[in-house]
């Protein structure tokens, strides 16, 4: 087999410096990436900073808007306007589970937030 002889690569002199204009530009591009780089990740914090400061307000409101009803419900029922108290009421004492049901569901299905 042949092998050509290896040239000695201690022997080889180390690659010529860049000139200083070029180190300098190249420094230079290099900072400014990095701070678009920052720039980007402190805008997608903040994005989702605020993304989740949005849904707990929409959360917040609809908690409210929430118990606003429940409470509405209650007050309807403790005063006897709710129409499934109403219907309930109206039935005659004679076949009244049957005639109850009835009026229960027929109001149910006027209104179903009755109850």
């Amino acid at each position: 087999m042949f092998h050509e002889p290896r040239e000695d690569q201690s022997s080889h002199a180390p690659p010529p410096e860049p000139s200083p204009e070029l180190r300098e530009r190249v420094l230079q591009r290099c900072r400014q990436e990095l701070q678009v780089r920052v720039q980007v990740d402190r805008r997608r914090r903040s994005q989702w900073r605020w993304s989740l400061v949005g849904a707990a307000a929409c959360l917040l409101l609809a908690n409210i808007a929430g118990e606003r009803q429940n409470d509405t419900r209650i007050a309807a029922i403790l005063e006897g306007r709710s129409h499934a108290l109403v219907a309930h009421r109206a039935a005659p004492v004679r076949g009244r589970s049957s005639y109850s049901r009835a009026t229960l569901l027929a109001a149910l299905l006027r209104d179903p937030d009755s109850l």
